[in-house]
């Protein structure tokens, strides 16, 4: 049985669905019934109770399969612990942490620079980064192959109903808007900017694929076009998926446009492109990571310092 089985197992047995475990990972259902059928036979036990015609709509797990499922977590526990403790023993990076973020939160080069200053920083730490939408990052964090998960909300976060038994956030900072404008715009000789300035530009906005997110980034689009209302006008908006940003900074830095940024100032440089300060737009956007008590506590908690100090804007 590999790794990808074990994983498939826990998943279905937290969503207690196979639908739903399949548009999770992402992968077919029927996939996903054939990798949990192979569980069972290889282990010769029944793991879970399959709904019936007129009885229980809902998957569950039986007896034996609760246990089951327990052991497979702490296999993905000591999966981990391996790799930790060989390269421990190479005297090599004596600590793992897989950390998720949210792909839309800064450029590519952000994250590189991010990653950089962090082994500056922490060099016995391992970071490795999976960038992908909140559902996505939820759904590795509860079967354990993501330690944490780093996000941004448009407002302080309030509902902590999501969140399961064990699971806490810590908010890390926040930092106000910027735009990010070509070296060569008219733009580019000021310091900051107001958005009453921006009247006549195009906004590179990504498109809303987070609407799972705690505070719904869904409000980001309407936050921004209801500010630039006030301010007199109504915005050009050009939408951007999300696995396709390398073109907003491209038609930025070809000044085809500009584009809201909530990066930390620490990692937003990309070549020809100068952020400015919109003075007057007075919405931040708010730092979290999502962690689990008792998981790598130590590593996560100096990768949390060292962003707290990067984000320069601390509550």
């Amino acid at each position: 049985m590999d790794l990808e089985t074990i994983n498939i197992v826990i998943t279905v047995a937290r969503l207690k669905s196979f639908s739903a475990t399949a548009l999770s990972i992402p992968c077919s259902q029927s996939s996903v019934s054939r990798r949990v059928e192979s569980a069972e036979n290889e282990l010769g036990i029944k793991i879970f109770d399959r709904p019936s015609f007129g009885g229980s709509k809902t998957l569950t797990l039986t007896d034996a399969g609760e246990d089951i499922v327990k052991s497979m977590v702490k296999v993905v526990d000591a999966y981990t612990e391996l790799f930790r403790v060989a390269n421990t023993a190479l005297g090599e990076i004596s600590e793992v942490i897989n950390l998720g973020i949210v792909s839309n939160m800064m450029p590519p080069q952000g994250f590189t620079r991010m990653k950089s200053d962090f082994y500056d920083r922490c060099p016995d730490i391992n970071l490795h980064v999976k960038m992908d939408v909140f559902s996505e990052l939820m759904a590795q964090f509860r079967i354990r192959s993501i330690d944490a998960v780093l996000f941004t909300t448009i407002a302080p976060l309030d509902d902590f109903s999501w969140m399961e038994s064990g699971e806490y956030v810590s908010c890390l900072g926040f930092t106000d808007m910027s735009v990010g404008v070509s070296v060569n715009s008219s733009f580019a000789k000021n310091d900051s900017i107001t958005l009453p300035e921006l009247k006549d530009s195009t906004f590179l906005l990504s498109i809303d694929d987070q609407k799972d997110l705690p505070v719904s980034r869904s409000l980001k689009h309407r936050n921004l076009r209801e500010k630039c209302i006030r301010a007199g006008f109504e915005p050009n908006i050009k939408a951007i998926p999300n696995d396709m940003l390398e073109i907003r900074y491209e038609k930025a830095k070809n000044g085809k446009g500009i584009f809201p940024s909530h990066t930390p100032v620490a990692w937003r440089h990309i070549e020809g492109i100068k952020y400015l300060p919109v003075t007057d737009y007075q919405s931040p956007s708010y730092f979290y990571l999502l962690r689990a008590e008792g998981r790598k506590e130590a590593p996560i908690n100096d990768f949390e310092t060292f962003f707290m100090d990067h984000t320069l804007q601390l509550k």
